[in-house]
């Protein structure tokens, strides 16, 4: 138990502060890991002459190869505690063992578009643009599936509307033609790769 305002409320069960401390942990990894690309590969373009100074679709190798890794040492310790393991029916050559290889397929290009977006656009730019699917999953899913959304989920997506077109504009009024043709293709990769 702990107090709260002078009376005694019983302390949350260990189950529940440990799910809490893990998906906090989780949310943490994620944001550091969204953002800290955009910005490492900035950092390698200033010491590259401005360019990548390295084989991309090598960095989505190891990239994947990185997320395998933790993704097997996370199923290895909580293997013991799972009711399916997915090993029970799981074939190595099989249909729907094959399957996987669609998606896998589209997001190698989409891994390797990203960075060519990347290599097209400033750390800010290209976080803001990579945010764009939220406004058409947000319409359309108001549109198509009647879900409904607060003035709160509609002012936000108005915001970020409203920051995506001040950044473009800004950048296309202070940088030449071919600079902002380079931001514009960029923001076309972006929004193609549905990254």
């Amino acid at each position: 138990c702990h107090c709260a305002l002078g009376q005694l409320v019983p302390a949350p069960p260990a189950s529940e502060m440990a799910s809490a401390v893990t998906s906090a942990l989780a949310c943490v990894a994620l944001t550091v890991l969204a953002t800290s690309q955009s910005l490492l590969v900035e950092a390698a373009k200033a010491r590259g002459g401005g360019k990548i100074p390295y084989d991309t679709s090598a960095a989505v190798l190891l990239t994947e190869a990185l997320k395998l890794g933790i993704a097997l040492c996370t199923w290895l310790w909580q293997r013991k505690s799972l009711n399916y393991t997915g090993l029970e029916s799981f074939q190595l050559v099989s249909w729907p063992t094959a399957a996987y290889a669609v998606p896998a397929t589209f997001f190698i290009v989409q891994n390797n578009l990203v960075f060519l977006a990347l290599s097209l656009l400033d750390p800010p730019t290209f976080q803001l643009w990579a945010c764009f699917k939220i406004i058409p999953v947000g319409v359309l899913a108001r549109l198509m599936l009647g879900q409904r959304r607060s003035s709160v989920q509609w002012v936000s997506l108005l915001l970020l509307s409203l920051g995506m077109g001040v950044t473009t504009t800004k950048q296309d009024s202070g940088a030449g033609t071919k600079a902002a043709a380079s931001v514009a293709l960029g923001i076309s990769v972006l929004l193609g790769s549905g990254s």
